[in-house]
């Protein structure tokens, strides 16, 4: 697989996105998503678990480095079909840009396919990189600078912050 590597100008319109899961093992499933661009602004939604019966694994690493509880998410977050609908109205056919889309795209991917039919969701995930690994790790460390907890929406605010000025 290639990356994408996109100039400051190409990014200025374009939209990020970014996604929080319940842990990184294949039972895992997403939590909460953000995505927006500077044009638009930024959608954020939390994403309860209580609509799917596989949906039932919890990490307390994600807990702690999300800053939610399996509670939270269950009563806060809103059903999966309407963050999949949200979506694909705003995303769909556009190139989004994650730091993360190899993870980002399985989130995605999970979340469609709990519509029942793997919808062809047609949303296009690109890798944000810098110019070199230095760069690179850079840009890792100022969107998790003095941030509490590694949040999907303070993510693509960074990312907007970083590549749509």
């Amino acid at each position: 697989m290639t990356k994408e590597i996109a100039t400051k100008k190409q990014l200025e319109d374009r939209f990020f996105l970014d996604f929080e899961a319940s842990g990184l093992g294949e039972e895992s499933y997403p939590i909460s998503v953000a995505w927006g661009s500077k044009a638009s602004g930024i959608k954020y939604f939390v994403i309860s678990s209580l609509y799917s019966p596989d949906w039932n694994v919890w990490c307390k690493y994600s807990q702690k480095i999300h800053g939610m509880t399996q509670d939270f998410v269950n009563n806060e977050g809103v059903h999966p079909f309407i963050v999949c609908n949200a979506m694909l109205d705003d995303l769909r056919g556009k190139k989004v840009y994650s730091h993360g889309a190899e993870f980002d795209r399985y989130w995605l991917d999970v979340l469609m396919a709990f519509s029942g039919e793997m919808i062809k969701h047609d949303i296009n995930i690109f890798e944000v990189v810098a110019k070199d690994c230095v760069q690179d790790d850079i840009l890792f460390c100022k969107l998790h600078d003095d941030l509490e907890f590694h949040n999907a929406k303070n993510d693509v605010i960074q990312l907007i912050n970083i590549f749509a000025k």
